[in-house]
């Protein structure tokens, strides 16, 4: 093997090897984006829990859960740079294509959060009380309306009705009835 051949050959091994720890670095940049992304958006569903109307002993479950799963991401994601800064290659020929930015699909795919089921909202709670109080409303006016209904039902029933000569029945006027003219 000539000297030209051998120093050939050597900087093609040495192109190779650069070429293969710049795709290792890229490749852990990649992940280390992934994963600092993954952080911000468990940082952010821990502040949206924080001030949710879940019920303590749920949020702070739920809260405690989110954080174990952004310290783990975290350190996941120091161990990733310590690796890419052994593997990072001393001369960079190539400039480094390494995403500093995804998009919403690429970060649903990347990161899972739990699901939290939605509770009920103000206005939810604000229909259930309106339609709570018409109920009660309804059902005090049935009554009273009812009671009437049965002390006049009464009163025919004992034969008043027919007593009186052919007239109608003196039964005190109730609260709901219509009023009746003078004339």
């Amino acid at each position: 093997m000539s000297p030209i051949q051998k120093l050939t050959e050597l900087k093609r091994n040495w192109h190779g090897h650069t070429r293969d720890r710049l795709a290792r670095y890229v490749a852990l940049m990649t992940q280390v984006e992934a994963l600092r992304v993954e952080v911000s958006a468990l940082e952010a569903e821990i502040r949206r829990t924080e001030h949710s109307t879940l019920a303590g002993a749920h949020k702070d479950a739920r809260i405690r859960g989110l954080a174990s799963r952004a310290a783990e991401s975290y350190g996941r994601m120091l161990s990733l740079l310590r690796e890419a800064a052994d593997t990072y290659p001393a001369i960079l020929t190539e400039p480094l294509d390494i995403p500093h930015s995804f998009s919403r699909r690429e970060r649903e795919r990347l990161i899972e959060l739990p699901e939290c089921p939605p509770g009920p909202g103000r206005r939810d709670i604000g229909v259930f009380i309106a339609i709570g109080v018409t109920f009660v409303l309804v059902a005090m006016l049935h009554s009273s309306h009812a009671a009437a209904w049965r002390q006049r039902h009464a009163a025919m029933k004992r034969g008043r009705c027919g007593s009186a000569g052919g007239r109608a029945p003196s039964i005190a006027p109730s609260p709901l009835d219509p009023p009746r003219p003078a004339w």
